[in-house]
């Protein structure tokens, strides 16, 4: 018999009432309730549809953020369910690929809305983009000092720009996936 995994994640008071209702609702534990939500996930992989678990939990308020939760309210209910290895292989690939933590990919699926996937490109634009960062501060530091930029400095500055430009742009455009 494989040994199941445990997943456990914090909620905000508001969002475990959200959960709780729509546990019983449904007529199952909030525990249960979790670990249909996750399994009808990883089975479909999309959006929940209507009648799910997931689109069972009301919205948000108006005027309260989709995001992480404020400050002001810590996560302090704890909700647990159990899962097998594959499972939580799948449950924490996922959660990786979305670029975030199992917990944090669970109070995104509470809320019904599923993170997804990192843009494929974005890493490596973002990484670009440091290290042309650091470079222009180094820049900035040598003409705070005084010293006089020449015109080859100048027209690398303005090829960067154009690139850093030209990799937003590309970022704009680039499909989720």
């Amino acid at each position: 018999m494989t040994r199941s995994h445990l997943i456990a994640f914090r909620l905000t008071p508001e969002e475990y009432a959200g959960l709780a209702a729509a546990a019983r609702a449904g007529r199952l534990a909030p525990a249960a309730w979790c670990r249909r939500a996750v399994l009808g996930q990883l089975a479909g992989g999309a959006a929940p549809a209507a009648g799910s678990p997931v689109a069972a939990v009301p919205a948000p308020a108006a005027g309260v953020p989709a995001g992480p939760a404020v400050a002001a309210e810590p996560l302090s209910c704890i909700v647990g369910a159990r899962l097998t290895p594959s499972q939580h292989f799948d449950l924490e690939a996922r959660a990786r690929a979305a670029g975030v933590t199992v917990g944090t990919y669970l109070r995104h699926l509470v809320r019904g809305q599923p993170p997804t996937a990192r843009w494929p490109l974005a890493r490596a634009a973002i990484v670009q983009l440091a290290r042309v960062g650091n470079n222009l501060n180094q820049l900035v530091k040598l003409a705070h000092s005084g010293a006089p930029l020449s015109l080859e400095l100048y027209a690398v500055v303005q090829q960067v720009l154009a690139e850093v430009r030209r990799v937003r742009r590309a970022l704009q455009v680039e499909p989720r996936g």
